[in-house]
């Protein structure tokens, strides 16, 4: 008899302490005072969120930061499926914020991955040169959407956190346009690093104060699709401080780019020869040389071996259209030179860390 009083507090402070734990908020995840407050601090605590690859260091990373998985998904993706959608995870979490303890479910959005370098330059499967979206990374958004809508339905006034890094950064750019649509966007958290273009006209101009998206001006891949094509980002971007002679290098390479689609149904109509200047009927499309180059970055890292280059890039000649555009690629797609290493790692997730602490 005596032996079960005892037990009893002791039974009531375990299940007291494993309740606490399971409520305890999310420490490693710090908000700023309001959504469209820019904070250092959460943005370099979502880039950690964002940096993995698999679905398991991306659990991992949500785990540590106190979230418990929720759904993961788009991850046995198939290397050559060309489906425009996206690698994603949803986690929930306890956050302090206004004095108060809430729900948060962080939504991050993996990078690309092995084939999906197809959806990454198919900006615009209509070919229409009047859409508002890089339609792309539009459905991917939307696919996100639809299977975190349903988990925001089972919870109360969450807040939401938004975060990817490259196509991730794409998606979740959108996703946060998605989200402010159908929820107050005092609630909802948007960052994106080495985020591709993806918005037009009114969408353009449309303001978004919540959506913060780290540029590196170094990075090519925040510079496409063109903004000669009257593409930008949603929300503010927050240009980070680099190299300013490598920038410009960058930059006259996108120009190049845009010389020979000026415009998108030109980026997937017009065929260049390769054997001479001018267009061609048995030319390439800048769609497909761009397609050739993201095959090469396939699978692509800093300490890769120099993939081959594909054989319709060799084959271009010295007064083709493609020519620079060529030269350039065959530079960016070898990391054993100092261009391929440098240039490739400007869009790396530890370069903008980097680029992160120093601007502190």
């Amino acid at each position: 008899m005596h032996r079960s009083i005892k037990r009893v507090p002791f039974l009531c402070l375990l299940l007291v302490l494993i309740l606490c734990a399971q409520c305890a908020p999310a420490e490693s995840v710090a908000l700023p005072a309001s959504s469209g407050d820019y904070s250092p601090a959460l943005a370099g605590q979502a880039l950690a969120l964002c940096s993995g690859q698999t679905a398991e260091e991306t659990r991992e990373s949500l785990e540590s930061a106190g979230f418990s998985m929720l759904l993961q998904q788009n991850f046995d993706k198939a290397a050559d499926d060309p489906a425009h959608t996206c690698a994603f995870t949803v986690a929930r979490g306890r956050v302090k914020w206004a004095g108060q303890t809430h729900t948060m479910l962080a939504v991050v959005i993996r990078g690309t991955s092995g084939g999906e370098w197809y959806s990454n330059f198919d900006f615009a499967p209509s070919h229409s040169g009047d859409t508002a979206f890089a339609e792309n990374f539009l459905f991917a958004a939307q696919d996100v959407f639809l299977s975190l809508n349903a988990l925001l339905a089972q919870e109360d006034n969450p807040l939401v956190l938004v975060t990817g890094h490259s196509r991730g950064a794409a998606c979740a750019n959108l996703l946060g346009v998605l989200l402010n649509a159908a929820y107050d966007p005092a609630s909802v958290f948007v960052y994106t690093f080495a985020t591709p273009m993806t918005v037009r006209g009114d969408a353009l101009a449309a303001e978004y104060p919540n959506i913060f998206n780290l540029v590196n001006p170094c990075d090519a891949v925040t510079k496409v699709p063109l903004a000669a094509w009257g593409y930008g980002r949603a929300g503010q971007d927050i240009v980070l401080q680099n190299d300013a002679e490598l920038a410009a290098q960058v930059d006259a390479a996108i120009a190049s780019l845009s010389a020979l689609a000026p415009d998108i149904p030109a980026y997937y109509t017009q065929r260049h020869s390769l054997t001479g200047p001018g267009l061609s009927d048995d030319g390439l499309t800048v769609f497909d040389a761009m397609l050739a180059f993201g095959s090469s970055l396939t699978n692509l890292s800093e300490q890769s071996a120099a993939p081959s280059s594909p054989a319709q890039l060799d084959a271009i000649a010295a007064d083709s259209d493609f020519a620079p555009l060529a030269a350039l690629i065959e530079k960016i797609s070898d990391p054993s030179t100092d261009t391929g290493r440098t240039v490739l790692s400007q869009h790396m997730p530890q370069m903008y860390a980097q680029l992160l602490t120093q601007g502190e």
